[in-house]
């Protein structure tokens, strides 16, 4: 039997056309649409695409460096919370058929990052230099009709 489709699915077993069993088969298809950053310490809110039975899917972390929540149900899946809490590689969420513990349906890297606040001790400027330069458009008595001055500093490193 093939399942190519996401959903609930019921397989039953025949034998000379008396049914011997049945079970339940649920299929599901999950999209992270990656690439995902997120800021280190900071929780994010990340759109996920669920097809397939949504009450049979959990959301989890691979390694304990980035949390991960559902905030809620959606029309076409859910919207987690997704928080790194450091930058260590790899940080990793993955959506898991039946349980937190159960198979992999799939996972995504996130791309986690830091923005480093630390205040600028010192800035040396070697050279500053100001030039004057006319531009037409408009007058100054003690200049050329026509034309205007503009200054713009310049610094050279």
């Amino acid at each position: 039997m093939l399942f190519d489709q996401p959903g609930t699915f019921t397989a039953t077993a025949t034998l000379g056309g008396m049914t011997l069993g049945s079970m339940v088969v649920n299929v599901a298809y999950v999209d992270f649409a990656g690439p995902v950053a997120c800021q280190v310490g900071y929780k994010r809110e990340k759109g996920v695409e669920v097809y397939g039975p949504l009450d049979q899917i959990f959301f989890t972390s691979k390694n304990p460096n980035l949390e991960v929540s559902v905030k809620t149900n959606t029309s076409y899946g859910v919207r987690l919370y997704l928080k790194p809490t450091s930058r260590t590689e790899p940080v990793i969420v993955q959506a898991r058929l039946g349980s937190i513990n159960g198979p992999v349906l799939a996972e995504q890297r996130i791309d986690a990052f830091d923005i480093d606040y630390s205040p600028i001790t010192h800035i040396g400027v070697p050279s500053v230099s100001v030039c004057e330069r006319f531009l037409p458009g408009a007058g100054r008595p003690d200049r050329w009709p026509g034309q205007i001055p503009a200054r713009a500093a310049a610094v050279v490193w």
